[in-house]
């Protein structure tokens, strides 16, 4: 008995020193395909989703029909749904999986029927919530104006649909009638963290740090946020180096769209970590660490959480094993 709770305690003081320790073996990567919906042409009060309307509402059949293409016996359907009409939604789709995994298509101007067919690759965790965001976004290309939600889906886990390499059809969540999206599991080599010789995508997806120098003065000159740092962190691991842009007055901060830099890693190379405040051409030191063997910092799960190091609270870095 007394053997079972030394090991207990011994496994509680590691996960202590890094809560990723062993936590995320769960860890998939999926391949989600957007691949078409069917959207609603108004929205809820009637009013159609771009300007031309001018406010006017307009009466549509009732919703919840099997077929869809019966609304398009309706005038007001068919004019509203028009691809030539300015007035149909200018749709797009924004998927966010966990923390740190987000992904949004170009939009599809005036089309009740967008189909997008594009795909990304989810790190997905056991627990990650999933949330699925059908968008009408009024501008010119790249350029957004106004974005109206026509409808949000949300789930706690990710669905067994996706998590299984399947398909998912999702039925009226807001004003949106249908979705379509296809899944596949994509095989990624094991991290072993007692040889981790590979090819890695590696990302810089979050950090916290104090909103207070180490003599509790402000990092900048200002009032309010503007006393916060602009924050720029460097993760350097052999002779590669990957830099965040700068976060300007701002203590945490999670990088969502990180697309990160791959490269060789070698056991044995030094991984260092820097965080500073960046000001025009001057960088001060919040904080720094390292680490000789960056195996050290590899775990099945391939995330990491550097901590509490100078006015550092944490940085969360990313591991992901291509070869």
């Amino acid at each position: 008995m007394k053997k079972l709770i030394f090991g207990l305690a011994v496994l509680a003081a590691a996960w202590l020193v890094n809560p990723m320790l062993g936590a995320a073996d769960g860890v998939k990567y999926i391949k989600i395909t957007i691949k078409s919906a069917k959207l609603w042409p108004v929205k809820p009060d009637g009013r159609c989703w771009d300007p031309p309307c001018f406010g006017k509402k307009y009466e549509l059949p009732a919703r919840g029909a099997a077929d869809y293409q019966k609304y398009f016996e309706d005038k007001n359907f068919q004019m509203l749904c028009n691809p030539k009409s300015p007035v149909a939604p200018d749709g797009l789709v924004e998927i966010k999986i966990g923390a740190y995994e987000v992904f949004r298509t170009d939009k599809i101007n005036n089309n009740c029927t967008p189909e997008w067919n594009v795909s990304h690759t989810f790190r997905v965790g056991p627990n990650d919530p999933f949330t699925v965001k059908v968008l009408d976004n009024d501008g010119g290309a790249g350029i957004q104006v106004k974005t109206d939600e026509i409808g949000t889906y949300s789930a706690p886990t990710v669905p067994a649909e996706l998590m299984n390499g399947g398909k998912l059809v999702l039925k009226s969540f807001g004003q949106v009638e249908e979705l379509v999206l296809e899944a596949q599991v994509v095989e990624r080599p094991k991290i072993d963290p007692t040889s981790c010789d590979g090819v890695y995508t590696v990302r810089i997806v979050e950090y916290e740090v104090k909103d207070k120098k180490e003599n509790g003065k402000p990092w900048d000159w200002g009032f309010g946020r503007a006393k916060l740092p602009d924050v720029v962190i460097k993760v350097k691991i052999g002779k590669n180096e990957i830099v965040t842009p700068k976060v300007q007055d701002t203590a945490a901060h999670v990088f969502t769209s990180a697309e990160g830099k791959t490269f060789a890693i070698k056991k044995g190379e030094e991984i260092n970590v820097e965080v500073l405040d960046s000001d025009l051409n001057k960088y001060e030191t919040i904080g720094q660490t390292a680490e000789s063997d960056v195996c050290k910092v590899l775990n099945a799960g391939g995330k990491y959480v550097f901590a509490n190091f100078g006015q550092v609270i944490k940085v969360v870095v990313l591991f992901e094993k291509k070869k």
